[in-house]
């Protein structure tokens, strides 16, 4: 079965794998478009390539909660707040070749077409670039794989360990600065680092701490072990503090669970059950804050790698005081914290939707039975109207407007009287003499 499981994850690596570089193919091809102008020429130097676009290959629109980014066909959104933080990121990473900086975005809740807030060569650079970005993450269908431990579970991996570094992220759910991402073409202007593999095999991470929640595909996992276990090593013989901080699924029965639970740089490691906590959403961008975070669906399993200069510091003094019991019950109080989210906003959800379909119930039911209800009401009224126009003897009695009305008594007799009168006449008889 492990061995199954093993294939099959590796298959679906290679999917996304061969997405990515099919989409990363249709987006050059798009970008140089884009930077040919509005007419589709050719760029006919290095210069026209990078040349901003015109204003109407990348539409921006604001909405009251997103803001929609369109081009050629293809369309990507995503939430005003991830907006302003990606505008932010952009701001301090963009590369010198875009232009100028762009301004602080404004708060301001307006909707609708903003080409003229967005004219400026600074602006269509920021949304061409936003606009790729969104979407190769949209065209890998992979938003599983983005998943992040939440903001309460970095606070708490900052305070206790000092991490400040994320090996697995991207721009749209980066909780630090600094991270390692897939697409260092499209996450670069938003500050990655790069590929985590890539950085690990220069060398990049000789000191620091670093949390790690890679994707939960088998082969990505084991790899990331090997490169964490020679990172550590390297720095051991360089007497460099070293820190990595490991989110994985509990599934004990895979080659990377065997290493991360016999290694020797494993100073603390603890399982968190699956209904004990959850991670924010990998498409978090597109959502509210509320409903940011979904139930993990698998046990996950938390490790803390360091090298002997980091377990000798007050850091590592920290992780192992009371046996790793004490960093355990914080960092399980912050998962926890994730999964409260997730559940406050299910049971939000779930009340809304009670809402709607008992509306939607009443709204049928006096739909079928109104004509019914309408009848009997009817016939209520004029049974008492009958009530108040009969004095008692049968006879007819004048309502308040003068008007006489005919009981129910005096309408029988009545018509007791135009039948009689329709009846013929008995056939004469003759007298007998």
């Amino acid at each position: 079965a492990g061995v199954k499981d093993a294939d099959k994850a590796a298959s679906i690596a290679r999917d996304v794998a061969d997405a990515a570089a099919r989409e990363a193919r249709a987006l050059a091809k798009l970008e140089l478009r884009l930077a040919a102008g509005k007419g589709g020429a050719r760029a006919t130097s290095s210069s026209d390539a990078s040349a901003p676009a015109t204003n109407d290959d990348v539409v921006a629109r604001r909405r009251k909660h997103s803001v929609e980014l369109t081009s050629r066909g293809k369309f990507v959104v995503t939430s005003r707040a991830a907006y302003a933080r990606l505008r932010a990121l952009y701001r301090e990473h963009a590369p010198p070749c875009d232009g100028p900086a762009i301004s602080e975005d404004s708060e301001e809740d307006d909707e609708g077409d903003d080409r003229d807030r967005f004219s400026s060569p600074a602006e269509k650079a920021f949304h061409r670039r936003l606009f790729a970005l969104l979407l190769r993450y949209k065209s890998i269908h992979g938003y599983g794989f983005q998943a992040s431990v939440g903001e309460e579970v970095f606070r708490a991996l900052g305070a206790k360990l000092g991490v400040a570094h994320e090996c697995f992220a991207s721009p749209m759910n980066a909780h630090y600065g600094a991270f390692n991402g897939a697409f260092l073409d499209v996450d670069a202007p938003f500050g990655s680092a790069g590929d985590f593999f890539a950085v690990a095999d220069r060398g990049g991470f000789r000191r620091g701490a670093y949390e790690a929640n890679p994707p939960f595909v088998s082969g990505v996992m084991d790899a990331m072990v090997d490169a964490m276990e020679l990172a550590l090593t390297r720095a051991d013989a360089d007497a460099q503090p070293l820190t990595f901080a490991v989110f994985v699924p509990g599934w004990s029965d895979e080659p990377c669970w065997a290493k991360l639970t016999s290694s020797t740089f494993t100073r603390c490691r603890f399982v968190v059950a699956a209904s004990e906590h959850a991670y924010r959403d990998g498409a978090a961008h597109q959502k509210s804050a509320k409903d940011a975070h979904r139930g993990s669906v698998y046990d996950s399993g938390v490790f803390i790698l360091q090298s002997e200069k980091a377990a000798a510091s007050d850091v590592g003094k920290r992780v192992a005081a009371e046996g790793g019991k004490r960093t355990e019950n914080e960092i399980r109080r912050a998962m926890a914290a994730g999964k409260e989210r997730a559940d406050a906003a299910a049971a939000a959800r779930a009340a809304s939707e009670r809402v709607r379909a008992g509306e939607a119930a009443a709204k049928e039911k006096e739909k079928e039975g109104g004509g019914g209800a309408a009848k009997k009401r009817k016939a209520k009224s004029d049974e008492e109207e009958d009530e108040e126009g009969d004095d008692g003897d049968g006879k007819k009695k004048k309502t308040a407007g003068g008007k006489k009305k005919e009981s129910k008594a005096a309408k029988k007799r009545r018509k007791r009287r135009e039948a009689k009168a329709l009846e013929p006449p008995p056939p004469a008889t003759l007298a007998v003499a």
